[in-house]
């Protein structure tokens, strides 16, 4: 079942494309952005949190984005 992208972007989404199962898909999740741009993702949340209307959302992308840098590799040396 695909749907309109979120920002009504002309691709089609896939629900299916929030499972990653393997190492290599979940390396190329980290290697999207540098180590930088990871600390302002994790800053931006940190500052969010606050707002309890979103706490359970706060939470999965949380949990989605310690799965990625649990099943990845560290590679700072070359960011």
């Amino acid at each position: 079942m695909s749907t309109k992208s979120p920002k009504l972007l002309k691709i089609d989404y896939n629900k299916n494309m929030n499972t990653t199962n393997t190492k290599t898909e979940y390396q190329t999740i980290r290697n999207f952005f540098t180590d930088s741009q990871w600390d302002v993702i994790d800053m931006a949340l940190n500052e969010f949190q606050d707002h309890d209307d979103y706490q359970e959302v706060l939470d999965t992308i949380g949990d989605k984005l310690q799965t990625v840098f649990d099943n990845s590799v560290d590679q700072s040396e070359g960011n």
